[in-house]
């Protein structure tokens, strides 16, 4: 199972989290696996997932979150003196998402996600660049770099809303769904 794999990669990634193309990797994985496994978990059928692929990064930051606030709420209880460092919350999401997988285990074939049949995969997926450039902003931004890539995050997210806003009459509502989404996504960083 390829989340297992990912899962692993997360962790042999922690300890290099300093570099901030191995933070742009990470993210790029952080917005995918968790959700991948939810989405498993709860049953979901993989055709409705590749009928709106926005439910993978939406779903990501779901058990992204819960297991934060798990590790702040109960990291403290446990004796952990900083409970939002790497090391608990890199903790907290392998057990969640090890949890997910365990709850995924016997899922029903028409979860899986079907991949190569994502309906015009580039017209949904391109918008999902935008939440990437944003992250690799604000990631040079913390590690001392220049402001330029966070600068073109910023045209590139309010390009994004105006060409679709103008032609939202001929998009389809999938489409319209996952830009939005990603340019909110891209503008948080």
């Amino acid at each position: 199972m390829w989340q297992g794999a990912g899962l692993v990669s997360i962790a042999a990634l922690t300890p290099l989290h300093a570099l901030w193309a191995v933070q742009l990797l990470m993210v790029l994985l952080l917005l995918v696996l968790p959700g991948v496994v939810l989405l498993r978990a709860l049953r979901i059928p993989g055709a409705t997932i590749a009928a709106s692929p926005v439910y993978i990064p939406a779903a990501s930051i779901v058990v992204l979150t819960a297991s934060g606030l798990a590790t702040d709420l109960i990291g403290p209880v446990a004796g952990i003196a900083a409970p939002l460092h790497a090391v608990p919350l890199l903790i907290a999401l392998e057990v969640v998402c090890g949890g997910l997988l365990l709850g995924a285990w016997k899922a029903p074939p028409e979860t899986r996600i079907p991949w190569a049949a994502l309906e015009r995969p580039v017209a949904l997926v391109w918008p999902l660049v935008l939440p990437l450039v944003g992250a690799a902003g604000a990631l040079r931004l913390n590690s001392g770099h220049s402001d330029l890539v966070a600068v073109i995050s910023v045209i590139l997210a309010v390009a994004a809303l105006v060409v679709v806003f103008l032609r939202a009459p001929w998009y389809d509502d999938a489409l319209l769904t996952v830009v939005v989404f990603a340019v909110g996504l891209a503008l948080m960083w």
